[in-house]
């Protein structure tokens, strides 16, 4: 099954390697691709890896004071559906990747994947981005080699925003 999701970007805890991927609700960073809960989610509790359905109402929550970034996961092991569109799984794997800029939608892409070094953030430095020394590109390019993930083309709710 494949859900959606947010992260936050965050660095690795001895402030050496590449930055991960880390959950805005839970203090776990994504170390890999893939994740695995602690336990198997179960009607009756909160546990497992979040993600939305794409036929959810409403898109998944995004983190305001940190580097959003939006993505998509293969969903495996024990999954419970909700009935608002909420996912848990017990074991997720980053597929797709993309940052989100300041209107909320995702960065700007040429026509051809393969020029996906190009990228730029509405045409300019996002404030957000500075402390990490990275340009936007930059760091889409070294997440998306961390986790082996595609580009994220296309967020399901971006038509619902009327903006």
């Amino acid at each position: 099954m494949i859900g959606f999701r947010v992260w936050q970007v965050a660095g690795r805890a001895d402030g050496s390697g590449p930055y991960l991927l880390r959950s805005p609700w839970q203090n776990v960073n994504w170390q890999d691709k893939r994740l695995r809960a602690n336990d198997s989610p179960d009607p009756e509790n909160s546990i497992g890896i979040y993600a939305r359905s794409r036929y959810a109402t409403e898109p998944p929550y995004r983190p305001a004071s940190e580097i959003p970034v939006r993505g998509t996961v293969y969903l495996s092991g024990r999954v419970v559906e909700h009935e608002d569109g909420t996912l848990r799984a017990e074991e997720a794997e980053v597929i797709s990747l993309n940052l989100i800029s300041l209107s909320g939608r995702l960065m700007t892409m040429p026509q051809s994947p393969q020029n996906w070094s190009m990228v730029v953030l509405q045409g300019q430095h996002s404030p957000w981005l500075r402390p990490l020394d990275l340009q936007p590109r930059e760091l889409l390019a070294q997440l998306l080699k961390t986790y082996d993930a595609d580009i994220l083309w296309q967020w399901p709710w971006d038509d619902q925003r009327g903006d």
